[in-house]
């Protein structure tokens, strides 16, 4: 009979130190997932955005929007050496599409429309996984890659000034 009982008390003894076991590896995962949340937590991240609204009155809209057209290819064809210059052709391709609507071309205005849907699909793939890079890259603690994908991330935004740009700029300086 005393051995069962001190079978009784060892099994709860395990099972007590399981319990603790148990609660401090909780208490560990869950500082440690607060310190990676601190590490990566930032404002959000603004949208990569056509921000044209017209056709600007200094040509004629035909003339106009071929003008910009041919502009947005060239800056298409420079993205792989400025990724600003992505974000760039995207607003020429949107005062393209809306030069040709005003002069009655809507073909022209819907193939341009369609251009702009795919270039915008591939700024915002680019645009995302650079943000999923920097995202492991601190939580990983790899300065050195988040340094680079920040650089990315702010060449892609351009001239757009925001809290998310800003704390870009804290983590190029290294200062997550």
């Amino acid at each position: 009979m005393k051995t069962r009982s001190c079978h009784c008390v060892q099994r709860r003894a395990g099972a007590v130190a399981n319990a603790i076991c148990l609660l401090a590896w909780c208490a560990q995962a869950c500082s440690a997932s607060s310190a990676q949340r601190a590490q990566t937590s930032h404002p959000p991240a603004p949208t990569l955005r056509a921000g044209t609204e017209a056709c600007s009155p200094t040509l004629s809209p035909l003339r106009r929007a071929q003008e910009t057209e041919a502009r947005a290819t060239a800056r298409m064809q420079s993205f792989a050496f400025s990724a600003s210059d992505g974000v760039v052709a995207l607003d020429l391709l949107a005062e393209s599409q809306l030069c040709y609507r005003a002069c009655g071309h809507q073909a022209d205005a819907e193939r341009v429309q369609q251009r702009q849907a795919r270039w915008q699909r591939k700024l915002d793939t680019d645009y995302q996984g650079h943000q999923v890079r920097l995202a492991h890259a601190l939580r990983t603690q790899r300065t050195p890659d988040a340094v680079a994908e920040s650089r990315a991330l702010l060449a892609l935004l351009g001239s757009h000034d925001g809290a998310y740009t800003a704390w870009l700029r804290h983590v190029e300086k290294g200062e997550p």
